[in-house]
């Protein structure tokens, strides 16, 4: 019976912890959205002065970001979203081209992650 009990416990600790890791993922990837739309909104508008302000504050939320999400994610998930969240403020500077790409790769990549903490039956088993 106590062995009953106990993997009830567990269980239901899992649960509580995948159902928290998808609200806290779901919020972190909003916070950094939100950024990424400034620099967007930056770049439309011609104000590149903006846009790397707002590079300089992805860059200061990516660090918390990283290290809240390593607890739930995959660590080569995060490096391989570390290398674009570096290329955005030296592409803001110079008004490069590749700017563009690197946001909608970075959006992506934040999509996937969400995507795959989702804990559905194959990802448990």
């Amino acid at each position: 019976m106590k062995r009953t009990a106990a993997a009830f416990v567990i269980l239901c600790i899992i649960i509580l912890y995948s159902v928290s890791a998808i609200f806290i993922i779901r919020h972190e990837n909003s916070r950094i959205v939100s950024v990424l739309d400034e620099i967007q909104y930056g770049l439309d508008s011609g104000d590149t002065d903006s846009a790397a302000k707002s590079a300089e504050k992805l860059e200061k939320l990516w660090l918390g970001y990283e290290r809240r999400m390593s607890l739930f994610v995959n660590d080569t998930k995060l490096a391989e979203l570390n290398t674009s969240v570096a290329k955005v403020r030296p592409y803001c500077k110079e008004a490069n081209d590749e700017l563009e790409a690197e946001l909608q790769n970075i959006r992506h990549r934040l999509e996937l992650i969400f995507k795959a903490e989702i804990p559905f039956w194959y990802n448990i088993i």
